[in-house]
Order: C-alpha cells, then sequence, then structure tokens
C-alpha cells in the first residue's frame, strides 16, 4: 500500500560476513544469507520504518551490525522503539530509551545507532540526545549529551564518535 513505509529505509551489510545483509522495507526488517540473493522476515513485528525520501534520506545508521558478529544488531525506528538482537532477530529485546520527539514536519524522529569498535553501543535518540552502553547491548544505556538532533551517527575506528545534522531551513 501507498504511504510513509512504502520503500527502503535502511540497509547494512555485515562487516564480518558480506553474505550477511539487514533493510527495514515497507515496516518489516529483512535478513539475507546469501548475499541478498533471498530476504526473509525477522520476528521483529511491523515497525515504523519510514521511507528514505525528501529530506529523511540524508538521516543514516537506522541499523547497524556489530563489526565481528553478523547476528549481533541494533535497530532503531521513527519513534517505534530502538531494538537489539543476538541472533539475527530470531529473538530480540527493546531497549530501555527514551522516546524520540518529532521533527519540525511532525514526523516522528528515528534512533540512530552504531557500534563502536571496541563492542560498546552508541544510539541517538532524536530530540533528546545521545546514550552510550560501555559494556553494550546488555549493559545500561548512559545519557552521553551531545546534540539533541541529529541525522548521523558515526563511531571511528579509533573510537572518535561524531554526531551529524542535516537542516533543510
Amino acid at each position: 500500500p501507498d504511504g510513509a513505509n512504502q520503500g527502503t529505509f535502511c540497509a547494512r551489510i555485515a562487516p564480518s560476513d558480506a553474505r550477511v545483509i539487514y533493510t527495514a522495507w515497507n515496516a518489516t526488517l529483512y535478513r539475507s544469507t546469501d548475499a541478498g540473493q533471498r530476504f526473509h522476515p525477522t520476528m521483529l513485528p511491523p515497525k515504523a520504518f519510514l521511507s528514505d525520501t525528501g529530506p529523511s534520506r540524508r538521516f543514516n545508521r537506522s541499523i547497524d551490525i556489530h563489526p565481528r558478529d553478523a547476528a549481533l544488531l541494533l535497530v532503531g525506528t521513527n519513534g517505534d522503539g530502538c531494538y537489539a538482537s543476538t541472533d539475527g532477530f530470531a529473538t530480540f529485546q527493546r531497549l530501555n530509551l527514551p522516546d524520540t520527539l518529532n521533527d519540525l514536519s511532525g514526523t516522528p524522529g528515528r534512533y540512530l545507532v552504531a557500534w563502536g569498535g571496541d563492542g560498546s553501543a552508541w544510539v541517538h535518540v532524536f530530540g533528546v540526545g545521545l546514550y552510550h552502553a560501555p559494556a553494550g547491548i546488555f549493559g545500561q544505556f548512559l545519557f552521553a549529551g551531545g546534540p539533541a538532533t541529529a541525522s548521523c551517527l558515526v563511531v571511528a575506528k579509533d573510537g572518535a564518535v561524531y554526531v551529524c545534522e542535516y537542516r533543510t531551513s
């Protein structure tokens, strides 16, 4: 059907195994283990994965795969929770993070996610700021500050965290 969930939200290839790809499309999170020949829906129920059209196409890193384990990943939505899995989303947990706020157009903001090279997890909650779990997804997420709004979250190999913002005005 037509609507905001129509289209690709985000796609990531596992750094440790290029045959493993995750993508969110039409409100569903999919996984491929054969380099994209076939995609299968994961167990995550339909979520608000708004397609990358208009200014939102500049937002990235709403899915991130652990650098050394292709089954360990973080997935953010548009205001519909942030999730983690250790088994390719056969099972998952919702992370204990605040809800995102709406952007200037009234659209729920995205959770941006990234893994640190040390296995720590980073999540930017739109409208709130940056959170860090030094022990990974099983540890507590601590508020780290940062800008309240962002469109890009990247953790460099040296551990530096970059949060960027794109503005339409």
